[in-house]
């Protein structure tokens, strides 16, 4: 299946990734899947033993309610799907977690993507070297093409 890969974040970048890719899967005969990625926090959680239970609920909440993030994850995402104007549906929507880089890689894998569309955030300084670039490595990693897009930039499709 000739698939076109669209990272979405929920920003205005990704509205612009995603009107690009519906553009780009007209004229290449392709599907557009979605795919949103939550970050897993990357700060180590303490051994059991150093947890107090007045805390433990804390600590274990995202185990607990996983169903409840994950219906509120859709909602935010059909919501976002819906304020896109002349914006088609995609085929199908890849709700994962882990680390954002990776799980686009490991998705566009999966599918046998032609390409990954998505957006860059433009950080520049220190910003972007104390939080990486998960774009950059995308590029670096995905074993298809990928197309990046400035947030500021205009469209490069006309569709």
């Amino acid at each position: 299946m000739n698939t076109l890969l669209v990272a979405i974040d929920f920003s205005a970048g990704s509205r612009k990734a995603l009107a690009v890719a519906w553009s780009l899967a007209g004229h290449l005969g392709c599907d557009v899947t979605v795919v949103h990625v939550r970050a897993t926090p990357t700060v180590p959680t303490p051994p059991a033993a150093a947890i107090d239970t007045a805390q433990a609920e804390l600590v274990w909440d995202g185990l607990v309610h996983e169903k409840e993030r994950l219906t509120s994850l859709r909602r935010e995402l059909e919501r976002f799907l819906a304020g896109l104007e002349g914006v088609a549906r995609p085929s199908r929507v890849v709700l994962r977690s882990g680390r954002p880089s990776e799980a686009i890689v490991q998705a566009a894998d999966a599918l046998d993507a032609r390409m990954i569309v998505m957006s860059t955030h433009g950080r520049r300084g220190l910003a972007r070297a104390f939080l990486g670039s998960t774009t950059e490595e995308v590029v670096r990693k995905a074993r298809c093409a990928v197309l990046t897009l400035k947030p500021d930039s205009p469209l490069p499709v006309r569709g």
